[in-house]
């Protein structure tokens, strides 16, 4: 098992240490707040008890209502890979104030990985890989990559419910797609074993609207890179839209269907990135209409993938509220 890092900054192997602890008022790097003193009067410490279960309450409440998701995407030119986050609620300045943010980004030994041409899409932030954690104990056939952003406590960020924003893209140093790469929710068994060794493989975007940390579940976790890049055309599906957004009973799907369509497939993932319902849709060329119910479904972020011809994919993100 090899730990490198990269980029100067630190704290992979501290998972607990967050910029924003400050927040926590039972944060135990906060000495000052949880060495209480012996009161004489029984009374004032009952009170500080009460005001400590009571912080402890509304941290815990904030962290069941997290609002952000994390998608890894493989763009057009088919080498290209995108980090993009969708919030499910919007925070003006300041509560848009961004602590810290860590994206870990899972990559099979076997692909040797290493990025190349790391990009930030977010103006006025700067991201590093700034870790490798190679075969780990608890996940010898992984290696764990560690985006962090530079400037800590900044405003840069746009958090709107229901709009995808590009964090940044970045490729294989090898100049090919390498298979397999994925993020992974932190209550995943294999991030947790890990995090046991004292490495830091969470998800985690610190926001100020949070008090804590905002990530809540995935979109899109996982690339498999085509087995043959070519040129498809953009006449087998067109114009794809949905609406209303967010949906609550149903939403309707639009779109134009092209000549050489053969067959056309919807496929619905969860946050995890999950199949929940898949559907074979009408081939026939001209304008075409598909009505999907949502009322059984969770509150969330979900994707719909076009599926055209088996090879040509497109993707469109729905916020349900039922």
């Amino acid at each position: 098992m090899r730990f490198r890092s990269f980029g100067g900054l630190e704290g992979l192997v501290c998972p607990d240490i967050n910029p924003l602890n400050f927040l926590n008022p039972l944060n135990p790097l906060n000495k000052s707040v949880i060495s209480l003193p012996k009161f004489e009067n029984r009374q004032k410490f009952k009170i500080m008890k009460r005001l400590n279960l009571m912080a402890l309450g509304l941290m815990l409440a904030t962290l069941a209502t997290a609002q952000i998701h994390l998608s890894l995407t493989l763009l057009d030119d088919g080498k290209t890979y995108q980090v993009a986050m969708t919030p499910e609620s919007t925070w003006e300045s300041p509560k848009n104030t961004t602590g810290s943010v860590q994206v870990v980004v899972a990559a099979p030994v076997g692909e040797g990985f290493l990025v190349k041409d790391l990009k930030s899409q977010v103006p006025g932030v700067t991201w590093l890989d700034d870790t490798y954690v190679e075969s780990p104990p608890a996940a010898p056939g992984w290696t764990f990559i560690s985006f962090v952003i530079k400037e800590l406590g900044t405003k840069a960020f746009r958090y709107e419910a229901g709009v995808e924003t590009p964090l940044f893209t970045f490729r294989s140093a090898s100049g090919d797609c390498a298979n397999g790469l994925q993020l992974l929710s932190n209550d995943d068994p294999m991030v947790r074993a890990v995090v046991k060794d004292k490495f830091n493989v969470t998800q985690s975007l610190t926001v100020l609207g949070m008090r804590g940390n905002a990530f809540n579940g995935l979109v899109e976790n996982k690339v498999e890179c085509p087995e043959q890049l070519q040129a498809l055309p953009e006449s087998w599906v067109s114009e794809i839209k949905a609406s209303p957004l967010p949906a609550a009973s149903f939403v309707d799907f639009k779109w134009v269907n092209g000549e050489g369509l053969q067959s056309l497939e919807l496929q619905l993932f969860n946050e995890k990135g999950q199949i929940i319902k898949q559907h074979k849709l009408n081939t026939n060329p001209g304008a075409q209409t598909f009505h999907a119910e949502t009322d059984r479904m969770s509150q969330g972020l979900y994707s719909a993938t076009f599926i055209a011809n088996g090879k040509q994919r497109q993707t469109l993100r729905l916020t349900v509220m039922p």
